[in-house]
Parts: structure tokens; C-alpha cells; sequence
């Protein structure tokens, strides 16, 4: 039997985790103190509540398990068998060493720490066929059984990816992306496409059907999750860089206490999100650079009846000091969260089209509130700069449910250049209260803000093309944009 080894190891730059200090952490616990009043008080309160789990002095390296990093062997029964047998010696660090390392989905079990040394990078199978039987998960903000996720746990505690390595995805024009069924993606007549399905999940959760009975398989043509812990507790993504997305890079979903630190992502592919915080619970993101075609970060609840339970709404979510490349949308939040802190972002790319979306959403019908804004530089932003919508979609909520925004408070934002700084669309039943921007700077802006339906609006400190902002336009005398 390969041998579980309990000692000392070398340190990250001999390609192992130090053996004295948790996975993912800065040092020893700071003690907790008393926070001034006010909303960052309550983000610093939160900074210290997020802490990383402490993973035991045990290190087992795939390679003794049979792995072989030469990119051409399977290593899926090897990966398997190592993080089985850690987790049964009671958890530690499962070690790939430098190399390439074939594999199908990983699923992580309480108490390990899957450990990515400088050097290697773990390649998943492009095979659809390896990420079947099915697992229950999260796809396009709705619960089912489908695809496994690429890297995944569920209903698991203290588990972790760490480390200075690589996670590939596979995906491109020929692998994963077609099944979008967009041309510009690789798809041709009489290839799969995953839009049946979409309608079909969509519809199967309108309808309140069990989870446990939406089940997807091979013919259906979804494209798995990158990094999905679901439904887990005290999670750490740490150091690794993640590339060719399927979709979705990084997508905590319903887990409580998770750290998403130093982690580089490129989902440049369609519907390329790079990291997806959803209906999950005091989570930390910070210096983090994240590229992606459609959304650079994004903080949700589910959908629908999906979106509508108690535990669903993510809150308690701070992130700080990240790089935002590249997206359409650099960051979205919606669905239901509460308590979102944002510092310390820097926003880029020449096809961003919103630097802040905040929107309440007719499918699930969830009020959004307390998202507090500061430090944030944005350089070129086609459409609005700040859009905050509380009813995406029009009508057609069920059972009651109004959506609305309130609270959003900005403080501290730099633009270069956007198409106009700033767009609010309210209703008398869909209302958007208590907005307040404060030192905001569009050095350059094409088209005057667009203002409707908004209570207690407070600009102070507003300045737009080198002077004092103008008063804004009615949003009404303006199309609104179609968005999903």
C-alpha cells in the first residue's frame, strides 16, 4: 500500500504547501477587534470572519498512486485513489508534482487540499463521456443532476485547490464551446447544441419539479462547471491559474465561508464568467486577476422557484483588490444578494460595456440591497458605467415576489471614458431606493445619465468631462437594453 506521509515538507518553492501554516492564509489569526460604525466597518468585520480551513501535516503525491504527468495517460483512478486515501487517513494535501496530468473530473472530499505545484498542470479530458454519471449541481443560476463539474465537491467541509499551478479545461472552437450552438463558437449544422436543455431546465424548474428529477445526460449537451464546490463549508481556492473554461471558471454555489484568493483566470470562451459567487455566504475574493468574455465577477442567487428559497441569496460578500479584464459586464449582482462590499477593483478591456450592473431580477423576484462600492478604477466603458436595474425582463413574477434595489452606496470611482456614467430604471412596484455616489470622476462622457424611478438619489462630489455632472435624462426617453 502506498504510504501516507506525516512530516515536514519543503515549501511552496520546492513545489509543496508549507507544513506549518494553513493552506491559503497570511500568517497567524489576527484578533478580532471593534470596527468603526458604518458599512466598511461591517467589511472589516467580514475580512476576519473569512478565514481558510487548517488542512492536517500529510502529504500524498499522485505519482505514487500511478499518476504520470506526460500529458498523454489517464490519471483519473490515480487522483481518485490519493484524495480517498487522505481523506480516509483523516485529510491533508494531495501533492500533483511538476508535469501534465491527464484527468477527468476531480471531486474533492472533506479535509483535503488538492495541491497544484509550480510546475504542473492538471489538463482535464475533453471526453463528455468522463463527466458522467451525472452529479447534482448548479447550471445557468438553476439546480439539477447533470455534467460533473471539472473540479467539485458536495456537502463537504474544509476542502481547498491551492498552489502555483495550472488547471486546464480544454475548452476551445472544437471542444465544449459548439454546444452553444453559435457559429462564431465552432458549432455547424447538425451538431449538438446545448439550447434544448437550457429551455427544458428552465422550464422543469418554473414547473417546481425535484431536483433529484432534472436529470441531464450525454444527449443533452451541457457543458460542465470549471471549480464548483456545491453546497460546501469553509472552501479555499488559492494561488492556481484556470484556463479555457468551459463556462463558468470559479462557481462556489450555496457554501458558507469560502476564500477565493491570487487566482488568475482566463474564460474567454462564450459565457465566460471568472468568478460566479452563488447563494453563498461570507466569501472573500481578493487579488484575484479575472478574464472573461461575459462577466468578470458576479454575485447571485438562483432563479425562479430555484431562487426563492431562505438559503439562496448570496450575502456577506467582500471582495477586494482584484483586476477585471476583458468583460462584458465587469461585474454583476443580482438575484437576491445582500451586504456586498467591492474595493479595490480595476476594471479594463475594450468591448466592457457596464463596469457595475446591480439588478433585482424578474425571475427570482428578490430584493438586492446593501451594495457598498469604493476605490474603483475603470478605464473605457462603451455603455453606462453604473447601471441598476430593479426589473430585468419585465413582469411575470409569480407567487407575490417583487423585485427591488436598495441601498447601493459609491464612493471612489475613476473613469477614463464610458458611453454615459450612470443608468437607473425603477417602478412604482419594482423600486430602486437609496443610491448615493460620492467623489465619482468620468473624466470623459459621451450621453447624459438616465434617471427613472429612483428614491433618494444623493450625488455629492460628482463630476463629469472635467466639470460638476448635469442633471440626468428620463430613462424612459431611452430603449432599454435586451440582457438575459
Amino acid at each position: 500500500m502506498t504510504s501516507v506521509h506525516s512530516r515536514r515538507e519543503p515549501d511552496r518553492r520546492a513545489g509543496r504547501p508549507h507544513a506549518g501554516t494553513p493552506c491559503g492564509e497570511d500568517g497567524p489569526a489576527r484578533p478580532l477587534v471593534a470596527a468603526p460604525v458604518g458599512p466598511w466597518g461591517r467589511a472589516d468585520r467580514l475580512r476576519d470572519r473569512v478565514r481558510p480551513p487548517r488542512f492536517p501535516n500529510r502529504f500524498l503525491d499522485v505519482t505514487e498512486f500511478g499518476a504520470v504527468g506526460d500529458g498523454e495517460r489517464d490519471c483519473t483512478a490515480a487522483i481518485r485513489a490519493a484524495i480517498q486515501l487522505c481523506a480516509q487517513a483523516g485529510g491533508g494535501h494531495v501533492v500533483v508534482p511538476a508535469g501534465r496530468f491527464l484527468t477527468g473530473p476531480v471531486h474533492l472530499l472533506s479535509n483535503v487540499n488538492l495541491y497544484v505545484s509550480d510546475e504542473a498542470t492538471v489538463a482535464f479530458s475533453r471526453d463528455p463521456a468522463a463527466y458522467l454519471p451525472g452529479v447534482r449541481g448548479r447550471w445557468g443560476g438553476l439546480d439539477l443532476v447533470g455534467p460533473s463539474p471539472l473540479v467539485y465537491a458536495h456537502r463537504q467541509r474544509n476542502v481547498g485547490v491551492s498552489g502555483g499551478g495550472v488547471l486546464d479545461g480544454g475548452a476551445d472552437e472544437r471542444h465544449w464551446w459548439p454546444w452553444t450552438g453559435l457559429p462564431e463558437h465552432g458549432w455547424r449544422q447538425g451538431d449538438p447544441s446545448e439550447a434544448a436543455a437550457r429551455e427544458r431546465l428552465r422550464s422543469l424548474a418554473e414547473r417546481g419539479v425535484r431536483v433529484s428529477e432534472r436529470v441531464f445526460g450525454a444527449r443533452d449537451a451541457l457543458r460542465p462547471q470549471f471549480v464548483q464546490p456545491y453546497r460546501c463549508r469553509n472552501v479555499v481556492i488559492d494561488g492556481v491559474t484556470v484556463l479555457n473554461a468551459p463556462m463558468a471558471a470559479v462557481n462556489p454555489v450555496s457554501c458558507e465561508n469560502v476564500l477565493v484568493q491570487h487566482v488568475a483566470v482566463r474564460a474567454t470562451g462564450p459565457d465566460g464568467v471568472g468568478c460566479a459567487v452563488e447563494s453563498s455566504r461570507r466569501v472573500r475574493v481578493r487579488g484575484c486577476d479575472l478574464d472573461a468574455s461575459e462577466r468578470a465577477l458576479a454575485v447571485l442567487g438562483g432563479q425562479g422557484e430555484d431562487g426563492r428559497h431562505p438559503d439562496v441569496p448570496s450575502s456577506e460578500v467582500l471582495v477586494e483588490d482584484c483586476a477585471l479584464r476583458g468583460a462584458r459586464e465587469a461585474v454583476v449582482v443580482g438575484a437576491g444578494a445582500q451586504q456586498v462590499f467591492l474595493s479595490g477593483l480595476r476594471v479594463s478591456g475594450s468591448r466592457t460595456d457596464t463596469a457595475l450592473r446591480v439588478r433585482g431580477g424578474s425571475r427570482a423576484g428578490r430584493t438586492v440591497g446593501e451594495v457598498h462600492v469604493r476605490d474603483v478604477d475603470v478605464d473605457t466603458v462603451d455603455g453606462a458605467v453604473v447601471r441598476i436595474v430593479a426589473d430585468e425582463g419585465g413582469a411575470g413574477w409569480t407567487r407575490g415576489a417583487r423585485p427591488a434595489v436598495l441601498g447601493v452606496g459609491i464612493h471612489g470611482l475613476t473613469v477614463e471614458r464610458a458611453g454615459r456614467s450612470l443608468e437607473i430604471r425603477g417602478r412604482s412596484d419594482a423600486p430602486v431606493r437609496g443610491v448615493a455616489l460620492r467623489d465619482v470622476d468620468v473624466r470623459r462622457v459621451d450621453e447624459p445619465a438616465l434617471v427613472e424611478g429612483v428614491e433618494g438619489l444623493r450625488c455629492e462630489e460628482v463630476r463629469e468631462n472635467g466639470v460638476p455632472a448635469a442633471g440626468a435624462v428620463p430613462a424612459s426617453s431611452v430603449p432599454e437594453p435586451r440582457r438575459e
